[in-house]
């Protein structure tokens, strides 16, 4: 795939990105709904990488909008692309709307299974590259050939190398690479223009903003509790849910069975159930029915 094959705009992207979404919630709300709190377990607050993501970028625009030479701004420009490529919760959070889609549930690693594995069948080390190529043949499985193409707008495996690997140059108004080759027009080149790199680099920070925007409005969506079905044990019956909302955090928990408040006409609840609880990131134990969690989307509006 060449760098500049695909022609696309950021409103393009981001319009894929919302049918994906949209088509993760019509299959099933509370697989959907794990997935925007991004369920993983117990853990304590500060441990989130994701978070930090959001200061990175903040941090990085307001370097690379000071008054710096180009050079020096495009290799801010390339920093940010190399994280950017490599953050794994967005990757993870499009693979899980993929396999709520096909009816699958919510994965804590929804790429375990493209491992690759040795003779005792262990799994393991998946690189980034392997997970874009997973999650693209996730995509395609579930009829999402458009978000496909979004990944390959912004996502060079070459140039996040060239950078991350240390084995690239700036010279003049070029970009080279000793050990990688870019495709440009259908030719193989190790160098590139700076006009094209640049191009990608914003490329990348779009679909990081259009992607942390519809995440964000999903979430925030979420303004008050609603009840829905969902299977908290595997292969058990569908049960009643409260996803836990309100204005200033928007989706933030569940609990099941649902609190008092709720109206058991509006759907068929069985004999009262042990509570079943998922600890949200960025949570300490909860000491009620309610689980809590960190809203990290609204970190990038900070």
């Amino acid at each position: 795939m060449g760098i500049n094959d695909i022609e696309l705009n950021a409103e393009e992207v981001g319009s894929r990105l919302h049918a994906l979404f949209h088509a993760a919630k019509a299959s099933d709300e509370f697989e959907f709904a794990c997935t925007l709190m991004r369920v993983r377990g117990m853990e304590d607050v500060g441990w989130d990488p994701f978070v930090e993501t959001h200061q990175l970028v903040t941090d990085l625009m307001t370097l690379i909008n000071a008054p710096l030479v180009t050079h020096t701004k495009v290799r801010l420009g390339l920093l940010l692309y190399s994280h950017l490529t490599e953050v794994g919760s967005v990757y993870e959070i499009l693979a899980n709307l993929t396999r709520v889609v096909a009816g699958e549930r919510y994965a804590i690693d929804p790429f375990l299974d493209r491992y690759p594995r040795n003779r005792k069948g262990e799994p393991q080390f998946l690189s980034t590259a392997g997970k874009v190529r997973a999650l693209k043949e996730m995509l395609v499985g579930v009829g999402q050939p458009a978000v496909v193409e979004a990944l390959d707008w912004f996502f060079n495996a070459s140039v996040r190398n060239a950078f991350a690997h240390a084995d690239y140059t700036l010279h003049g108004e070029s970009f080279r690479a000793r050990s990688e080759w870019f495709e440009v027009g259908g030719i193989q080149t190790p160098e590139i223009p700076l006009t094209l790199l640049v191009d990608l680099l914003n490329r990348a920070l779009a679909f990081y903003g259009d992607f942390m925007r519809e995440y964000d409005e999903q979430r925030s969506g979420y303004a008050a509790n609603k009840v829905v079905v969902g299977r908290i044990v595997e292969d058990s019956d569908p049960v009643p849910v409260e996803l836990l909302a309100d204005g200033e955090r928007g989706l933030y928990g569940f609990r099941s069975p649902p609190g008092e408040s709720y109206d058991a006409g509006l759907s068929l609840m069985p004999a009262r159930q042990p509570d079943r609880r998922r600890l949200l990131p960025g949570s300490t134990a909860p000491t009620s029915h309610d689980c809590y969690g960190d809203l990290c989307a609204g970190a990038a509006r900070a």
